[in-house]
């Protein structure tokens, strides 16, 4: 062991002392300006420090993500609620319903209405992806009771999912808003509520002023990693909860299941869940004897 030590101590000093005393091992003169720091592409950089001593602060690479400091990467935290689960899995979001998912390659004009008519002029974000597959924003303009088509990144101006919407009015809304891939609105009499509910792609609660939808869907040419899901419910009653993952072209897959009883749960991944470019990624949840509220979420990032 003391000779290993003592090899080690040579081979460290070999390289070391000619380095602090201006020369390389190879016999070249060196000088202090030789000794830098270079990225990726060769360029110096420095260290900032205090005293002469250097200040280094390490954080950790997901955080670095979610601040914009790693190009081409994109933080997102997905969250939702459903306030009557059943005892059957159902999507957790405000529709309280399974959800109905476009087909795959199967686009829509998309629509945004409120059942309140004084919600006119209120403007909302809608994120989404479009009929190319690519994330994008638009900002839309609601007028009530009246179906208002949204425009699309695509030249068709349509879609293929939508995974959040927001209030960025001054003003809060005074009903329900809904984005539907339908402008059917006869029964009623014209309240601003498709006709079929399986139209509705999004739902925004009065006084919520933002979805809260627990499904998201990688853009083309990205790969998603998920790296912890959680869920939470007041319920006394049992309550199973699943991460899915469906990849496009196939069909739902369980990733992981929690369980919980009037608390809260969260399942962390120390190697992040992958998923795969145009996959669906949702939080379903079941309550014994139906009826339960159920609040769940997942964390993530696109590269």
């Amino acid at each position: 062991m003391k000779q290993n030590r003592y090899i080690a101590l040579f081979v460290l000093l070999v390289f070391l002392i000619p380095g602090l005393m201006g020369y390389t091992i190879s016999g070249q003169v060196a000088t202090r300006s030789d000794v830098q720091l270079v990225d990726e592409n060769g360029a110096a950089y420095g260290i900032k420090h205090v005293s002469n001593k250097p200040r280094i602060i390490s954080t950790p690479y997901f955080i670095e993500i979610a601040k914009g400091n790693v190009a081409n990467h994109v933080a997102y935290n997905k969250f939702g609620q459903n306030l009557a689960v059943p005892a059957t899995l159902e999507d957790v979001w405000d529709g309280s319903e399974v959800y109905e998912y476009l087909a795959d390659d199967t686009f829509a004009t998309m629509y945004i209405s409120s059942d309140d008519n004084g919600d006119a002029g209120d403007i909302w974000e809608v994120r989404r992806i479009d009929s190319d597959y690519n994330y994008s924003t638009v900002e839309v303009t609601t007028n009530g009771f009246t179906f208002f088509a949204l425009t699309s990144g695509a030249t068709d101006n349509k879609w293929w999912r939508v995974f959040r919407a927001l209030n960025k009015s001054a003003v809060v809304s005074l009903g329900n808003v809904y984005i539907s891939k339908d402008n059917t609105d006869t029964s009623g009499g014209a309240n601003g509520i498709p006709d079929n509910t399986d139209d509705i792609q999004a739902k925004i609660l009065t006084g919520n002023e933002q979805t809260f939808m627990s499904l998201f869907t990688v853009p083309v040419g990205f790969t998603a990693y998920v790296t912890r899901f959680y869920a939470s419910t007041s319920s006394n009653k049992i309550t199973d909860v699943h991460l899915l993952v469906r990849p496009f072209g196939g069909v739902f897959n369980a990733k992981a299941p929690i369980s919980i009883n009037q608390g809260r749960s969260e399942h962390p991944y120390d190697f992040p869940l992958p998923a795969t470019a145009k996959s669906d990624i949702a939080i379903r949840a079941s309550a014994v004897g139906a009826g339960g509220i159920v609040s769940a979420g997942f964390d993530l990032w696109y590269e």
